[in-house]
């Protein structure tokens, strides 16, 4: 949770769900022109509404203000391609040919008095969209570890004419039982590059210590490279406890017909002194 002020006397707790707004898709992802309607609904009819982004790079924009009483929605300049429609009880926004830009999260929000309530967020992703020749991003596709184990991930980003120090990274973290999370943005920190006949790449590291369930999930690198922005595929971290590891362990050890389990399977349960 951070706090963020909008205006001089109006300040909010983002990444705050609260129990009278819902936004019930936390992730969407669409192709690159497609059309995508994003939802909210309210528990109780309040006037005064606000759509806000939060970009990849981490900067809040207001999108849109809309007074129900007056049936009035005011959009940015830069969201000119927007379109929203408000009920009493809900409000939808609407973007009819989606940009690559338009990836970010966004986040539906109820004035009231000098307060500013918001829902949980929904993360925009654009797909399939036709990348730059010059951008290569790479991830592991999974990775498997203990409860309490720690993990790097790594993301492998090759790119022309467009130099290192004006890439950054987010990570993107997107399970089934919470909202998306844009955990991490590096910059240029945890991250080595090197550039040879003028093709750099760059690798950005994210170390994860005492790994629980909650951390279980799809973690997605998003590059923003010279105005581009990128996904990787994701790389998938699976978490186990100590006891069901083992049992696999052994159950694949009788599979292979051993006649033992191997010392290994033993190892992480603390039984085996080698």
């Amino acid at each position: 949770v951070f706090s963020m002020c909008f205006h001089a006397r109006v300040c909010v707790a983002l990444m705050t769900q609260f129990s009278d707004i819902s936004q019930p898709d936390s992730f969407q992802a669409v192709k690159l022109g497609d059309k995508v309607i994003i939802s909210c609904f309210i528990s109780n009819s309040a006037r005064n509404r606000v759509w806000y982004k939060l970009t990849t790079e981490r900067k809040l924009q207001l999108v849109a203000s809309v007074d129900t009483m007056f049936n009035e929605i005011k959009f940015e300049k830069q969201f000119r391609h927007f379109s929203a429609i408000s009920y009493s009880t809900s409000s939808h926004l609407i973007i009819s040919r989606t940009a690559r830009e338009d990836t970010g999260t966004y986040y539906c929000g109820v004035m009231k008095l000098q307060d500013v309530q918001f829902g949980r967020g929904t993360f925009l992703m654009i797909k399939g969209a036709k990348m730059n020749s010059d951008y290569v991003v790479k991830q592991p596709q999974s990775h498997s570890a203990q409860s309490g184990d720690s993990v790097t991930l790594r993301c492998s980003v090759q790119f022309y004419q467009c130099d290192a120090e004006h890439t950054s990274v987010t990570w993107l973290k997107n399970s089934d039982h919470s909202a998306p999370e844009m955990i991490y943005t590096s910059g240029n920190h945890n991250s080595s590059c090197h550039t040879v006949s003028g093709e750099s790449t760059c690798v950005y590291n994210l170390r994860m210590r005492n790994l629980s369930y909650e951390d279980a999930g799809v973690y997605h690198c998003v590059v923003t490279a010279c105005g581009q922005i990128l996904f990787g595929n994701g790389t998938r971290i699976k978490i186990h406890s100590k006891t069901e590891s083992s049992s696999r362990c052994i159950n694949e050890s009788l599979e292979d017909n051993q006649v033992s389990p191997t010392q290994s399977c033993f190892k992480g349960l603390g039984h085996y002194k080698g």
